[in-house]
This record gives structure tokens, C-alpha cells and sequence, in this order.
């Protein structure tokens, strides 16, 4: 049985996020081992299914919506469901970078041409190579600082490039569009609605260049 100060402890710190973290567009890292147990039990295999489909391929869209076929950089990729949806000539090159281990092996099974994969914390990982297209699927929620996150990586980005972010309809999440809608140019953006009445916001953004 959990010890009552323990259950206390938690609580309070689950009223801290809701009250003033989140609203504050703070996000909150997942244990690595959390992550790995979720993979290994197929906690996130539904992701494959029709209902993520509109999301995933909004994404996808935007990452080819480009006169040649783009560098990709995915940050925070899980087990590679948005390659599955890339197009083989829709892309010259695909980066996915994941936390868990148990998703880049599943990723790395998928043998796609031109695509690796990256186990690493992308908090603290740096690309090495400019790129044209950062996607952050789903992923900022598991930064401590989502908006700083985005201007790091960034400074990755060509000229011409694009970033892409997706995000499902949650506390905090208005914080964080505001902060990113000051720093990037904001070019397109949607808002997808499942039947279940579960909502996500898909932006694309480019540079402000000077």
C-alpha cells in the first residue's frame, strides 16, 4: 500500500502542474522507464490505427509540401509511425531522434531507404547537419521547456525550411502556440477533430528572417 505522505506528495505536485506549470507552457519528461514498458506492452501500437490517421497525415503533408524532397528531422519519432506515412520519394533523407529504446528498435525494423534513427534525449541531442523540415509530433508536452526547445533546434533549420508542430488540445497548450506563434512565422495551421471528440492543433511554421 502507497503511504499516505506519499500519496500527498503527488498530489500536490499534480495540483502544482495543473495550476501553474502548465498554464505557464512547461512540460513534463516521462520516465525512461515508463516509455520503455509502454513500447514493450504496445501501449502506443493504436497509434497505426484510422483514428490517428487524419493527424498523421496532415503532418506528413506539410513535410512534403516542398519543391525537392526535404532533409526530415522527427524529434521525438517513437517507433516510426509518421515514416509509415511518408511517401518512398517524398523525402531525400529522414532523422527520427526517440528517448526510448524499445521504439527506435521497432523503428530501425522498418528498413525504410533513407531513414535512421537516432536513441537519445533529445532535450540535451543537437543535430549535426542543417535540415528542412523539424517535426515535433506530439513530443513537446515531454520537454521541460517546449518553447526554448523549439528555438535550440531551430537554429538547425535552412533558410527556407519549416517546422512543423503538432499538439493535442490540452492544459497548457495555449502558452505554448502563443510563445511559438511570437518566434516563428506562422504559415498554415488546422485543427483536426476525431469522433470521440478528442482535438489536436497541427501548425506549420517557417523562419522570421531578418
Amino acid at each position: 500500500m502507497k503511504k499516505p505522505w506519499l500519496r500527498v506528495a503527488r498530489l500536490a505536485a499534480d495540483l502544482r502542474r495543473a495550476l501553474w506549470l502548465a498554464p505557464r507552457g512547461c512540460g513534463k519528461p516521462v520516465p525512461l522507464e515508463a516509455w520503455e514498458r509502454e513500447y514493450r506492452t504496445g501501449a502506443w501500437d493504436y497509434l497505426a490505427g484510422v483514428g490517428e490517421l487524419a493527424r498523421y497525415m496532415t503532418i506528413a503533408g506539410y513535410a512534403i509540401h516542398s519543391s525537392q524532397p526535404p532533409d526530415i528531422l522527427d524529434v521525438g519519432c517513437g517507433s516510426g509511425h509518421l515514416l509509415r506515412r511518408l511517401p518512398a520519394a517524398g523525402f531525400r533523407s529522414y532523422l527520427g531522434v526517440d528517448f526510448s529504446t524499445e521504439a527506435i528498435a521497432c523503428a530501425h525494423r522498418m528498413q525504410v531507404p533513407r531513414a535512421q534513427f537516432v536513441h537519445a534525449d533529445f532535450e540535451v541531442w543537437s543535430p549535426t547537419q542543417p535540415v528542412d523540415v523539424i517535426i515535433f509530433n506530439e513530443s513537446l508536452y515531454n520537454s521541460r521547456r517546449p518553447a526554448e526547445l523549439v528555438a535550440r533546434y531551430a537554429g538547425h533549420l535552412r533558410a527556407e525550411g519549416r517546422i512543423i508542430v503538432s499538439m493535442f488540445k490540452a492544459s497548457g497548450d495555449g502558452f505554448i502556440w502563443r510563445r511559438l506563434n511570437a518566434m516563428l512565422k506562422r504559415v498554415d495551421g488546422v485543427e483536426i477533430m476525431h469522433d470521440d471528440g478528442r482535438r489536436w492543433q497541427v501548425a506549420l511554421f517557417a523562419l522570421r528572417l531578418a
